[in-house]
């Protein structure tokens, strides 16, 4: 799956989103929800659509960003949207992407 070369399936997705939330890429963000939709038929692909809302310091967001620019899956961030909370030096994120595969199961 990291390649995109496989289907993902349940367990397949939940690994992926679980490397993408480890605490290394993390870095003094914290991860409030994770969800992701069952994969589809998109253009000859697979993809499976999901949400991650974190929050933190800005420039820690900005570099958990980067971190997922960097990482080698086959993914894209399609949307993210940030809102300062109560307390200004904490920023709320919501990052929606898309995992593709582009093999087929066997």
């Amino acid at each position: 799956i990291l390649a995109g070369e496989v289907r993902p399936t349940f367990r397949e997705v939940t690994e992926l989103l679980a490397e993408l939330t480890q605490p290394v890429l993390l870095r003094g963000v914290q991860v409030k929800t994770l969800s992701y939709m069952a994969p589809v038929s998109d253009e000859g692909m697979q993809r499976s659509d999901f949400t991650i809302q974190v929050s933190g310091r800005f420039g820690d967001l900005i570099q958990y960003l980067e971190q997922l620019d960097q990482f080698p899956a086959l993914f894209q961030i399609v949307d993210f949207s940030m809102h300062v909370v109560d307390n200004p030096t904490i920023v709320e994120t919501e990052i929606s992407g898309r995992f593709y595969q582009t093999g087929t199961t066997s």
